[in-house]
Formats: structure tokens, sequence, C-alpha cells
């Protein structure tokens, strides 16, 4: 499923979610910042197992506390 030396370009730790979720068979939601690596698996594999995304948004947990500026106390 892997390909060697197939890493090119620039890499990010957000676009390991994304690749585990491929490898896994499941749904990239859209509101995921990362791409899956899909440099690193066999043609084969991507043919078998295509990348799916959909246009989900980040859902609503309904708390303004955990916007991360807010959740600093001393800036509030």
């Amino acid at each position: 499923m892997f390909r060697r030396g197939a890493l090119e370009g620039k890499q990010s730790l957000l676009d390991l979610a994304p690749t585990l979720l491929v490898l896994t068979g499941e749904v990239v939601p859209g509101y995921m910042e990362g791409e899956p690596l899909s440099g690193i698996l066999t043609p084969e594999f991507l043919k078998a197992h295509p990348v799916r995304r959909d246009a989900r948004e980040a859902p609503d947990t309904g708390r303004d506390d955990l916007d991360p500026v807010k959740a600093i106390p001393y800036l509030n």
C-alpha cells in the first residue's frame, strides 16, 4: 500500500489525520485543514480506496470557551 521514497514537497502534521482516515476507509471531513498524503500510497491502493471528502463543517459545540484566545483568562 505504501510507495518507497514518495514524499515530495511540503508535508504538515495536519496531513496525518486525513491520511489515517483514508487508510481506514473513512471520509475526510471538509473542515480538516490537512490533506491526505496520497503520494505515499500506491496507485492500486488509491484505486481500491479513493480519497473521499465531504462538505461537513466543524461541529458546533455550543461552547464559546473553546475559542483559544478566550481560553486565556488574562486576555478577557
